[in-house]
């Protein structure tokens, strides 16, 4: 065998050896959890929206009914909720094309839906989905987007750019003992509620209330730019049309956004949406300034609201479970009343801009004429 194809076999073994060694520690690690089953080891988000779609192909009949939405929509917890079975469809930045998407594909894949719940947020109509498809974090499932199935695992197979620091993460929550103290402080329930359970996050809040409330944290809003809304609107208005279609009993509602957050985002834009959905549908809008959006005992930080938040909308919008809600908290939102409810919130977020910047206050609405 002569010395140029002894090289060559010895290159191309060598290529071989350190592929299949990306490929078996992109698996071993495997951050995003596309390849595991268990969730109790996860040590950072996994791919919820790939995990929750395949899982439902493989329990096509385990839930009826669903709640759709962001990460803050995994602090409503379904469990308490009578007139289905459910289960807590959040994922990441989740916008209403994605949930549009994800409906149609679950129907069109058997699994059958009784009751909608679709929150969502003031960056609903202003996150592109289109930015989601690239993410290894955030990016669907390969039916829903269209994606090879072999494109979409090959990326997660053989990514290189962040292969030493995963590693290292892996190695460092599952081996060292430095860990330990916050090992299962957070617990991806992916197969039972759907939901993110933060049990330890939820005692060391209440043990220590005040140094929660006072947490720097929270002068950090959760800052998305962008303006989306045709889109938005327009898979909203497909929502409600597939849910009566399909004889689904829809609901819904726009989350409690810390204060923090809600006077950082464009406030005319997200009047301008407020009245454009009300058009589409009745809704129940928790967002504005009132008596929990301005404490921050009820958040964990500016952007996810507590689970004691999530029983007091269900209570608004089902009626259960037991807890008190306070007389602020919750506006039922129909075409007739949405002039009169977008007058009452502009006048609360022009009181608070003025008192906290009554030269250059932002905030351009005029609270007498509100946007077509």
């Amino acid at each position: 065998m002569s010395i140029s194809k002894k090289w060559t076999i010895s290159v191309f073994l060598s290529i071989t050896i350190l592929v299949a060694a990306i490929v078996s520690v992109n698996v071993m690690v495997d951050t995003y959890g596309i390849f595991r089953t268990d969730f109790s080891r996860q040590f950072v988000p996994p791919n919820i929206s790939y995990v929750k779609i395949k899982y439902l192909l493989e329990n096509k009949s385990r839930f009826d009914s669903y709640v759709f939405g962001s990460s803050r929509v995994s602090y409503i917890n379904e469990e308490k909720i009578t007139n289905g079975r459910y289960y807590n469809m959040f994922y990441a930045e989740g916008v209403p094309e994605e949930h549009l998407a994800n409906i149609r594909f679950l129907l069109k894949n058997g699994v059958s839906i009784k009751n909608l719940m679709i929150g969502l947020d003031e960056f609903s109509f202003v996150i592109d989905p289109k930015q989601h498809l690239s993410s290894l974090l955030v990016q669907p499932y390969p039916g829903v987007s269209g994606k090879k199935f072999q494109d979409f695992y090959g990326e997660y197979f053989f990514r290189l750019d962040k292969f030493i620091p995963e590693l290292e993460d892996y190695i460092n929550h599952n081996y060292t003992k430095g860990n330990s103290s916050t090992q299962n402080s957070v617990i991806f329930d992916m197969y039972g509620t759907g939901r993110i359970l933060l049990p330890a996050v939820d005692e060391e809040i209440e043990r220590n209330v005040q140094t929660h409330i006072r947490d720097k944290k929270f002068s950090e809003p959760f800052h998305r730019v962008g303006d989306n809304s045709t889109n938005a609107l327009a898979a909203m208005r497909e929502i409600v049309s597939l849910a009566k279609k399909e004889g689904i009993n829809i609901i819904v509602f726009i989350n409690p956004i810390h204060k923090t957050t809600y006077l950082d985002a464009n406030l005319n834009q997200f009047a301008v949406f407020k009245k454009r959905l009300a058009a589409i549908t009745e809704y129940y809008d928790f967002s504005g300034l009132n008596s929990i959006t301005t404490n921050n005992y009820y958040y964990y930080e500016s952007s996810h609201f507590r689970l004691l938040v999530g029983d007091m909308m269900l209570k608004t919008m089902l009626g259960a479970p037991k807890i008190t809600v306070p007389s602020d908290f919750g506006f039922h939102v129909t075409r007739e009343n949405i002039d009169a409810h977008l007058r009452n919130q502009c006048r609360e977020i022009r009181k608070i801009k003025n008192e906290l910047n009554p030269v250059n206050s932002t905030f351009a609405l005029s609270c007498d004429k509100i946007p077509d």
